[in-house]
């Protein structure tokens, strides 16, 4: 019996993970608008029905999964990236490499920042962008501002980072010089963070 529930969970997962898969390729490659749920369950070599059987709001759903997917990803990425650094700034700099790194790849620029505000609706996409990469730069605000900062101070000044972060995003990727364009954004990144883990003045 044990056996027969490990392998129906298993199973479950693996069919999961193939609709995530296929779902994450095509949306990237295609756009939410030009992608079919048939096509997504050819991909994943899955029915439509097991399809509404994990994801039971249909497209929508499954595509939300997939944002959510590689903000998790993202905040991984984030979160490993200064591990080996030699100094506090170096740390900030590979974590905001990390960032844009994940945020440019053609799939992932697609999907979280040219679809997802129009196909969730901003409310939404918003709620799932602060869950994970506001919530990881407020967390990181907390050391340098120390227990005085309160809650509402943290989240506005997580959010101007974010958001300054998604505006930087958004240039790199129509510069005519990326790699430069990328390099620029760190900097002021960085130049930005310092400025806003800065105590207030009284």
């Amino acid at each position: 019996m044990i056996t027969s529930q490990r392998t129906q969970t298993e199973r479950s997962k693996a069919t999961i993970t193939a609709l995530q898969s296929a779902a994450l390729s095509l949306f990237g490659d295609c756009g939410y608008e030009a992608t079919s749920l048939d096509q997504v369950c050819a991909a994943a070599n899955v029915t439509k029905g097991a399809l509404y059987h994990h994801f039971p709001g249909g497209k929508i759903a499954l595509f939300e999964a997939v944002v959510i997917i590689e903000q998790e990803r993202m905040l991984s990425a984030m979160a490993a990236a200064p591990h080996n650094a030699e100094t506090a700034e170096h740390a900030l700099r590979l974590v905001f490499a990390a960032y844009f790194d994940i945020a440019l790849e053609p799939r992932i620029y697609r999907i979280t920042l040219l679809d997802a505000p129009a196909v969730l609706g901003l409310e939404r996409w918003r709620d799932i962008e602060y869950r994970y990469s506001r919530a990881f730069i407020q967390e990181g605000l907390k050391g340098p501002l120390g227990p005085n900062a309160s809650d509402e101070h943290l989240e506005m000044l997580a959010s101007a980072l974010f958001g300054s972060a998604c505006e930087l995003t958004l240039s790199i990727a129509g510069s005519k010089n990326p790699e430069q364009a990328r390099q620029h954004a760190i900097d002021i990144m960085l130049l930005f963070f310092g400025a806003a883990a800065r105590p207030s003045l009284q």
